[in-house]
């Protein structure tokens, strides 16, 4: 017993510290998971998760892979692509379709699969995932409409993949198989994960809204729901288990009568659990032998059919009449790696297949395995070289994102919208968020510490980040958080009220972000000139004379609190540091 509870600290313990790998020299953190798992399994041989768990080994990897692949459907909103959403659709449904034929005959004839692993290889090799796409986006300054395709292209694509993952398990299993039997399984699957999934999110949403569950017991009932649908749903269909969990969480993401946002935090920590043990378990329980095997020149070819024949042809297939650009089309040929949410499906069904007999898909996990590291690493390192070559970066300035959308921060976002700045508002007020909406803003109803918004904050262009609501707490642990992801230069927030009381002299340094305009600046200030009638004003500067009287005016002198310079560069009054702006540019001021 202490045995296996010193080797599920070492699991766990090792997940993390990767974790922390990847974050700290910011690479997708599936690589030094696996590089983690194979280091204490087939390499040194200090542990064998099959061996240790074993007739566990196939419940706990079917506990963690639908809450990982749940995580991921929560953070599907349709409403967020909209203007992209013909490409998206077209690449998740033909492109896939084209994808999977292409890898399914070269699994056939190059890795020398039976006809039934070929297309279950195949059909997992067409998942790619936003969890290793995005840090890739992080490292350039890629076109918004081109980043917005990639990233919910991955993100799409899961639950496409999982549903053509599961159907191809089940024509493996079923006895003579016709055109009626084929429905009847896509019926079952897709229909019975639909009854399903419906009927539990009308549950959660019945007791979430009937205040019949405390707080503290909502997300953990949430995660039991989960885990009890993937195994209703395999108990109706073999193999339909991932299906309902997707369905489940996108309906949960898209509906509006309850917030999710305490979902979605709490999922996101036990997801990082869940992946830290699912790929250090899996790259533990393989031998060195097995590594061997399938490392050969076949591997290299079926490699070389991944990246340069299967992705450009079902993306160039899948787009004929859409408005995107030869280039871009050839950028979108060079972006598609596969991350964890494919390793983690290719982790269950290999164990299910294997448990019905099939030891040929032993095959299955050391190859998703070696497509992933391969791919992360040649997409990684020269997505910026190919971005340049072929010249689509994002223009200079990038969005601004304003954390808050009361009348202050709708105010501004309106003016400096007016100059043709890129502005997004977020905000857990529904009622403030729909009225930035109706004032022509783009306004989402989000928490700001979710780690899906922080994935979107990077993909999207965000260049500039103000925390600007009624709440200090926010305002300053928010800008500690998106210091990491957009850096110091880049991160403001209004003065806290209470100085003393909310920002400790021992945290208060270069990490908390800039302050916002000066110290006699706070949202109280902001908000009672603004009951007094004050508002954002602009002023476009012809000569001298006019800036020195606007500063200096006897009446009512003001403090410019942001300088708009003719290349349409917004420069911010931060930390007492007075701007100086010059002719030809344009002030912002309070009066």
């Amino acid at each position: 017993m202490e045995v296996i509870i010193l080797y599920f600290s070492l699991i766990l313990s090792l997940g993390i510290f990767a974790q922390w790998i990847a974050w700290r020299i910011k690479i997708p953190a599936i690589i030094p998971l696996l590089l983690a798992g194979f280091l204490v399994g087939p390499v040194f041989g200090i542990l064998d998760s099959r061996a240790l768990l074993g007739d566990l080994f196939l419940p706990f990897v079917e506990i963690l892979v639908p809450i990982i692949v749940f995580e991921g459907a929560l953070g599907l909103k349709f409403q967020d692509i909209k203007a992209t959403g013909k490409t998206i659709f077209l690449l998740t449904s033909i492109g896939v379709l084209v994808s999977f034929g292409i890898l399914s005959a070269a699994s056939y004839y190059i890795l020398d699969f039976s006809l039934s692993l070929s297309c279950m290889f195949g059909a997992l090799m067409v998942i790619t995932g936003p969890t290793v796409i995005l840090p890739i986006l992080r490292q350039i300054r890629i076109k918004n409409n081109l980043a917005s395709i990639i990233r919910w292209e991955g993100i799409l694509i899961e639950p496409v993949g999982a549903l053509l993952v599961t159907l191809v398990y089940q024509i493996m299993f079923t006895e003579s198989l016709t055109a009626m039997t084929l429905s009847i399984l896509i019926a079952k699957t897709v229909f019975g994960g639909l009854a399903i999934g419906i009927g539990l999110t009308y549950l959660i949403l019945f007791l979430f809204d009937k205040h019949y569950l405390p707080d503290y017991l909502q997300e953990v009932f949430v995660l039991t729901v989960v885990v009890t649908a993937f195994v209703l749903a395999n108990v109706m269909q073999g193999g339909a288990g991932l299906v309902t969990v997707v369905i489940l969480g996108v309906l949960l993401a898209n509906q509006r009568k309850i917030s999710v946002s305490h979902i979605i935090v709490f999922k996101e920590n036990i997801r990082i659990l869940a992946i830290s043990s699912l790929f250090v378990i899996i790259a533990s329980s393989l031998s060195l032998e097995t590594l061997k095997a399938y490392s050969g020149v076949s591997v290299f070819l079926f490699l070389l059919v991944v990246i340069f024949v299967s992705r450009p042809i079902s993306v160039f297939v899948s787009t004929i009449g859409t408005s995107l650009e030869f280039k871009e089309k050839l950028f979108l040929s060079w972006i598609a790696p596969r991350g964890i949410i494919t390793a983690a499906i290719a982790s269950l069904f290999a164990v299910e297949m294997m448990a019905h007999g099939i030891q040929e898909a032993e095959a299955l996990v050391p190859l998703t395995f070696f497509v992933i590291v391969v791919t992360v690493a040649v997409y990684g390192l020269s997505a910026s070289s190919v971005q340049k070559l072929l010249r689509l970066q994002r223009g200079s300035q990038g969005y601004i994102l304003l954390v808050g959308a009361n009348e202050i921060a709708r105010h501004l976002a309106v003016v400096l919208m007016s100059f043709g700045i890129k502005v997004m508002v977020i905000d857990t007020n529904k009622q403030n968020v729909e009225k930035a909406k109706f004032e022509g803003i783009c306004a989402y109803h989000r928490n700001i510490f979710s780690f899906h918004l922080m994935e979107e904050v990077q993909s999207l262009g965000v260049d500039t980040f103000i925390s600007l609501t009624n709440s200090d707490e926010v305002n300053l642990l928010s800008a500690m958080k998106y210091i990491s992801f957009l850096g110091h230069e880049s991160v403001y927030r209004i003065q806290s009220s209470t100085k003393e009381s909310i920002e400790d002299k021992n945290i208060n340094s270069i990490r908390n972000g800039n302050i916002l305009f000066n110290d006699t600046y706070n949202f109280s200030k902001l908000d009672l000139a603004f009951k007094e009638s004050k508002a954002f004003k602009t002023v476009k500067i012809e000569e001298e004379d006019q800036l020195n009287q606007l500063i200096d005016n006897k009446n009512e002198p003001v403090d410019i609190l942001f300088v708009l310079k003719e290349t349409k560069r917004l420069h911010i009054y931060k930390n007492n540091k007075v701007l100086s702006p010059k002719v030809g540019d344009t002030v912002i001021y309070l009066g």
